[in-house]
């Protein structure tokens, strides 16, 4: 039970760590007086400040929120939906879960109710397919974009679909499925994050590794914990100092453990790491390309990345500089 409390936290963070991050749609999240609005690339405030709560763009459609309660709406600023409902997750293939009562469903892009509240918990979509929760039998399984379930409720815990594999539970392992519900690495992993450049990081005990498509192991488990790869590099937390570094594909350290935390993994050349509390960015050597000094720093998208002052937004360039000051 711990570790399913665990996994869905880390699991729905990632989601909204990531998504604050990122920018898609052509507007930014801003805040201002402790509302939110977006603006666009220049730093040209386009939707004025005004939510209480607000996500990114994400689809071309953004979460906004009033008094605890949210809506869906589109870049024009247009709402597609009341604000009203207690949950509503980033959209993602053209879906987005929702929450009516107690009960989970998704929203279309167009904000109608496409797959009718029915699940204890949701996923988003990912290569045609979400994970599910039942409401009767607390089993996980997977749906289409028709709402049919096409791999029927039986896991303890469900991933999202990552090259062709999600990480499914059974009696406390980890193991993948095909996107036929064909186990094609039976459950015997302690925890797994998805696939990534071929490669998935699995933990056995104490100790994190990673293993191919055929489960064989490809990098030694050695690490306290290991991230997924991305642009060919991973972070892993050294089991004796407890730091972070990155590791290359043949398991070969290429930037020492030495960081207290990893915020964002490598996107468009950049990292985003915690250093004495603070977080900077640095590059694939290593190098920091803005100095430690921000609450949180996102990827950079389009040449811009989010940071964090005390809960203020603002957006630097690669180079560090303002395109927009953080205020609150």
């Amino acid at each position: 039970m711990r570790l399913k409390i665990r996994w869905l936290a880390c699991a729905l963070m990632v989601v909204l760590l990531s998504s604050c991050s990122r920018r898609e749609g052509g507007l930014y999240l801003i805040s201002e007086g402790r509302q939110y609005g977006y603006m666009d690339r220049t730093g040209k405030v386009i939707i004025t400040p005004q939510y209480d709560a607000a996500m990114p763009f994400s689809e071309g459609r953004a979460i906004v929120g009033q008094k605890g309660n949210y809506g869906v709406m589109n870049e024009n600023g247009s709402l597609l939906t009341q604000i009203q409902y207690s949950d509503i997750r980033p959209y993602s293939e053209g879906f987005a879960v929702v929450r009516i009562g107690k009960t989970f469903g998704y929203f279309d892009n167009e904000g109608t109710l496409a797959i009718k509240p029915e699940f204890r918990n949701a996923m988003r979509f990912s290569e045609g397919l979400a994970a599910v929760e039942m409401m009767d039998s607390a089993k996980w399984g997977f749906i289409n974009k028709d709402g049919r379930k096409v791999i029927l409720p039986q896991y303890e815990l469900a991933s999202r679909f990552s090259q062709g594999r999600a990480m499914v539970m059974l009696n406390g392992k980890c193991g993948f499925i095909d996107k036929q519900g064909t186990i094609v690495i039976k459950p015997q992993f302690d925890d797994a994050r998805d696939f990534s450049d071929s490669l998935c990081a699995v933990r056995i005990g104490n100790f994190w590794g990673y293993v191919n498509f055929g489960a064989k192991p490809v990098i030694e488990f050695r690490f306290e914990n290991a991230f997924s790869f991305s642009e060919g590099l991973a972070a892993v937390q050294d089991t004796a100092t407890h730091r972070w570094g990155f590791i290359n594909k043949q398991g070969t350290c290429v930037i020492a453990s030495q960081f207290e935390s990893i915020v964002e993994s490598f996107h468009s050349g950049y990292a985003s790491v915690r250093q004495n509390g603070r977080v900077g960015v640095i590059d694939r050597n290593g190098k920091w390309v803005i100095e430690p000094q921000y609450d949180f720093v996102g990827k950079f998208v389009d040449g811009l990345a989010q940071v964090l002052i005390e809960g203020a937004i603002g957006y630097v360039d690669t180079a560090g500089h303002f395109v927009r000051t953080p205020t609150e």
